[in-house]
């Protein structure tokens, strides 16, 4: 074999490894792939985050980061550029997280979406779409941790302040008046126990006593009961008097009247004529013209 047959193997070797090259080039940069452009706002720093970094959504790679740069109007906003799959579907409960590899430092973009009835977002070239940029696990435990150090600082400086000389002796103080108030109590539990053990005793004769009184109320009904039966048949005897008896009385008193006027005129004629009462009444004195009539003399 000539060395032109090598150099003609050496050329389709290198042609053959060219294409290879550039068919992995393109599948590795999804030459010819469809996108629709999004911009992530975050107000956090995106430290590790490049260009060509991958977003995923839900851990399932949907696009790659295409540019970083500050806001003009607020250099504390950071805007990332990125493309994702066309036609994948993002709306307004959207929203996006840094993920960053433990080993490497390098950054990635990892979008969800909340649950809930959503709008779906309408994204262009020259007007993309927003997503919010939310802080990632790793600095929500950092500004936990700072706002707890806070608290803890601020903590610390409160018992200073309540811990100086004048609220010592307070608290020094205080503590005394606890524990003078704790002998106190240990004496009265020695002065009540007495009093707690006859308690039983004095529980037991307030039931009796009540239990008398409840007796005692019932046979009060029973007598008020009683007590109004009387004043009906009282009631009853009062009108009965009113309406038969005394009408009855009056006559009677009338008639005893009219008969004591009767025995009264004729004691009177017994105190003049007695012999009436063997004869009878005398007979008028005749009048003019009658037999026996004589005319008196003055």
């Amino acid at each position: 074999m000539g060395r032109e047959a090598h150099a003609v193997l050496a050329g389709l070797f290198v042609l053959g490894l060219g294409i290879v090259a550039l068919t992995v080039g393109l599948w590795l940069g999804n030459v010819g792939a469809e996108y629709d452009p999004y911009v992530v706002v975050s107000r956090y720093p995106v430290s590790g985050l490049r260009p060509e970094s991958t977003v995923f959504y839900r851990g399932v790679e949907i696009g790659k980061v295409t540019r970083i740069e500050l806001s003009p109007d607020d250099l504390n906003t950071i805007r990332v550029q990125i493309q994702i799959a066309k036609g994948f579907p993002m709306t307004d409960k959207s929203f996006a997280r840094l993920r960053v590899q433990p080993l490497t430092g390098l950054a990635q973009i990892e979008l969800d979406s909340r649950e809930g009835p959503a709008r779906r977002l309408t994204t262009r070239p020259e007007a993309p779409a927003v997503i919010p940029m939310q802080p990632s696990l790793f600095e929500q435990l950092t500004g936990t941790g700072q706002d707890l150090m806070g608290e803890l600082q601020r903590l610390v400086l409160g018992l200073n302040e309540l811990l100086d000389a004048e609220n010592r002796k307070r608290i020094a103080q205080i503590l005394a008046n606890v524990e003078a108030a704790s002998r106190g109590l240990v004496r009265l539990e020695a002065e009540t126990a007495p009093a707690l053990a006859e308690a039983p005793k004095v529980l037991a004769s307030t039931q009796r006593t009540l239990a008398a009184l409840e007796k005692l109320s019932g046979e009060l009904i029973t007598l008020s009961q009683q007590g109004q039966a009387l004043l009906a048949k009282g009631s009853r005897l009062s009108a009965a008097l009113h309406h038969d008896t005394l009408p009855r009385f009056h006559t009677l008193l009338e008639e005893v009247q009219a008969a004591s006027s009767t025995l009264k005129n004729l004691s009177e004629r017994l105190e003049q004529e007695p012999q009436a009462v063997l004869w009878g009444p005398a007979p008028p004195e005749p009048g003019p013209g009658e037999p026996g009539y004589r005319e008196s003399r003055r």
